[in-house]
Parts: structure tokens; C-alpha cells; sequence
């Protein structure tokens, strides 16, 4: 509804502009109904535990982590070249991202460097091995398709038996974008700003990192309060 009563103020608005409306906007009055915003799906810390633990694979591990300890989109992970994970500075660089915004450099944090070391050390030991081979490359150097990787992260999901929906091996309602969520609540609630948090993530404005990706957990809340009135 809202969808379609936007459209219709767009036609509206363009008729009136040009003088084309005998009378007043008919939709001008109309207002939009609310729409209830979605929880936040991030793993709760049982759950993060869980899925980190339930991966059986290289490839699992890889991209699990990957998401999970970066927050990168999974068009940005998959779009990665080896050459821009830079393991001595400890940084990912991501030059291919769906806005300007997203186009930053992501710190690689000890959980995830002992990973990413021994899987470029894999790929460096190919026949086909190039600096800009990418990060996630299949047999035949390409990338992974999409919907691989959304395969797999429900997989390891389901293994790990995270928010089931039904009887299948790839039944879990857990994907790569819970992943993402769940690592910018974990570092709101570790105490980084949301500024900076934001920035990491690859948004242009916080409001939409406060408002889809990050939650403030009631015991980082109470607890931070307790401190400020102790001071």
C-alpha cells in the first residue's frame, strides 16, 4: 500500500506541477500507512557460538568467519580478490561494493587472520595461483556463485541446529546477512561507536545502521548506565 499510494503521489505531483489537475491533489491528504519495523535477527551469543563451532569445512570456516567477523555484504566477499586481504597491515580493502559508502577498509581481527592465512596459503599453492584471483574462487578460479554461499552458511546453520524452519538439510531461517547484523550488534555492545561502526559496515547514514543492523542489548544499557551514575 504504501508502495502504490508513492507511485500514485508521484503521478499526482507531476500533473500538478504542470498545471494538469482541475482542483486539488486528490492524494495530497493521503497518509501512508506505518509499517512496524522488523526485529533485528543477529545470533544471540549461544548462537554465534554455535555457528562458528558447527562448520565441518575449510570452505565453511572461510565463509562463516569471513561474514561473520568482517560484516561484509555477500556481494562484497564474493566480489574479494586475494590481493586486496592484506594480511601484514591486517586490513580488507573492498573497491567493489553496491554505494561509495561501501568502499572502505575492514580491520581483520585475530579470530579471523589465522584463517585467512591458511586458506591464501592454499590458493597460493594452485597451479592457476594470480594476486587478484579471488578470495572465494572455485576450482576453475571463478568466483562462488551466490547462491553457493547462501547454501552454505544455511547448511552449517541447520548443522548447528540455529532457528530451524522445517525438515531440510538447508532448513534454518540463519544467511549471510545475519551474519552481518550480528556483527555490528556485537561490536555496538563491545562499546564501539555507532559512528564508527557504521563506517565499518559501509552505510552512508548511521540512522540505517542504528535502525536494521545494530542492537543495544539491555545489559550493555544498565550496565553503562551503573558506571555513569557511579562516577
Amino acid at each position: 500500500m504504501r508502495l502504490h499510494l508513492s507511485a500514485l503521489k508521484s503521478f499526482y505531483g507531476y500533473l500538478d506541477d504542470r498545471g494538469l489537475l482541475e482542483g486539488r491533489n486528490p492524494v495530497e491528504r493521503i497518509k501512508a500507512p506505518r509499517v512496524r519495523r522488523r526485529p533485528n535477527d543477529r545470533l544471540r551469543a549461544n548462537e554465534d557460538g554455535a555457528l562458528l563451532e558447527a562448520c565441518a569445512t575449510e570452505q565453511e570456516k572461510l565463509l562463516i568467519w569471513l561474514l561473520r567477523w568482517t560484516g561484509l555484504r555477500l556481494g562484497e566477499a564474493l566480489a574479494l580478490p586475494v590481493e586486496d586481504v592484506d594480511l601484514e597491515r591486517r586490513v580488507v580493502r573492498v573497491r567493489a561494493s553496491k554505494t561509495d559508502a561501501g568502499l572502505r577498509t575492514v580491520p581483520i581481527v585475530d579470530e579471523l587472520g589465522a584463517v585467512l592465512l591458511r586458506w591464501i596459503d592454499g590458493l597460493r599453492a594452485r597451479k592457476d595461483w594470480r594476486p587478484d584471483m579471488p578470495l572465494l574462487a572455485t576450482r576453475g578460479g571463478t568466483p562462488w556463485k551466490e547462491q553457493y554461499a547462501w547454501r552454505l552458511v544455511k547448511r552449517v546453520a541447520r548443522r548447528a541446529e540455529l532457528r530451524i524452519t522445517g525438515p531440510g538439510l538447508l532448513a534454518s531461517a540463519v544467511t549471510p546477512h545475519t551474519l552481518r547484523r550480528t556483527h555490528a550488534s556485537d561490536l555496538i555492545n563491545r562499546g564501539v561507536p555507532l559512528e564508527h561502526v557504521s563506517k565499518m559496515l559501509g552505510h552512508a547514514d548511521v540512522r540505517v545502521t542504528q535502525q536494521a543492523y545494530a542492537e543495544l542489548e539491555d545489559a550493555t544499557a544498565h550496565a553503562a548506565i551503573r558506571r555513569a551514575l557511579a562516577s
